[in-house]
This record gives C-alpha cells, sequence and structure tokens, in this order.
C-alpha cells in the first residue's frame, strides 16, 4: 500500500510538472480529505478539471506520468490471510481481458502447488458456461471453496446479479454465515 501511494503522488507531481492543475482538490477528493489515496484519485482529478473526458482517457494518462500496479506477492498475501483467520480465494479467474490472469486448471494446480488457495470464483459474469463448469468440476475435484460475484462495482446498468446464498454455502459457513 506504502508503495501505491508513494506512486500516485509521484504521478501526481509529474501531471502537474507537465502543466496540469487541480484548484479544486480539496473539492473533488472530500471523501479523503482532499488527500491522494488511490491512482483513481489522479483519474477522477483530471476528469473534473476537464483534462480528460473519460476514465479510459485519465488511465491513459496517468500511465503516461507513471502510473504502476504495485501488487503483493500472492504467497506472502495468503500466508498473512491465514494468520489473520481470513480465507483467501481467486476472484474472477477465467477473465481474459487485459491486465487479468486467465486460470485454467494446469494454472490453478501450478499456483496451488506454491500456494494454499482455499477456493475460487466460479460464478462470474464474464466466465462462460463452459468455464462455470470447468471451476465447479475444479472445486469439487480439489475439495475447494467456491465463490459468486456480479463484478457490478455501482456502476449504472450493470446491478448485482443476485446468486443463491447456498451456491456459496461452505464458503459463507466457514466465515462464520449460517446459511438456513
Amino acid at each position: 500500500m506504502r508503495l501505491q501511494l508513494e506512486n500516485t503522488h509521484q504521478v501526481n507531481e509529474e501531471l502537474q510538472r507537465k502543466g496540469f492543475t487541480f484548484p479544486r482538490q480539496e473539492e473533488v477528493l472530500a471523501q479523503s480529505g482532499g488527500k491522494l489515496f488511490r491512482p483513481a484519485d489522479n483519474i477522477r482529478l483530471l476528469h473534473e478539471h476537464g483534462y480528460a473526458a473519460d476514465g479510459r482517457t485519465g488511465l491513459r494518462m496517468i500511465r503516461e506520468a507513471g502510473f504502476r500496479s504495485v501488487l503483493a506477492d500472492m504467497a506472502e498475501t495468503v500466508d498473512a490471510a491465514h494468520r489473520s483467520g481470513a480465507v483467501c480465494l481467486i476472484a474472477h479467474p477465467g477473465r481474459q481481458e487485459s491486465g487479468f490472469t486467465f486460470y485454467d486448471p494446469a494454472l490453478l494446480d501450478q499456483v496451488r502447488s506454491e500456494i494454499p488457495l482455499d477456493g475460487i470464483e466460479v460464478y462470474h459474469p464474464y466466465h462462460k458456461p463452459e468455464m462455470v463448469a470447468t471451476y465447479l468440476e475444479y472445486v469439487r475435484k480439489h475439495d475447494l471453496l467456491l465463490s459468486t460475484g456480479s463484478d457490478s462495482h455501482s456502476h449504472p446498468g450493470r446491478m448485482p446479479i443476485k446468486h443463491r446464498a447456498e451456491i456459496s454455502m461452505q464458503l459463507l459457513e466457514r466465515v462464520g454465515i449460517q446459511v438456513g
């Protein structure tokens, strides 16, 4: 988190060096006290100050200013999560767009040989029916937890998909939620 925050500030400084000004930063980032916390904050500043027409343009602009994703090591993350009592699943393993790792059963086997994952997200809007079937078979074969997801992220027109709780009953019970 510290490294991502540092990069967020470096990107902001580079944008200002390039001549972009953000006089309404306090107002635009009011939810965070006017301070930069996430890479998306720079995109919001660019958009709200009229420099970027949309999020995609803003993302391109912050990449040009030096934005990079700082990712945590998966094994270290899973270890820390397990030590705190959490469960670890791979979200949307079947997404195949740019920037996402596609996890077929062979890659899942490889990752699981090194990292003790607890399960995977089987149901996801980007998973085709045959992919869901493959992941269902995989979690059953390896006695893994399965989850469902809508990936709506509050976007208008992409409202949450309502999955029945019974589908993820083992996961829910593992985290202390009883399904009746």
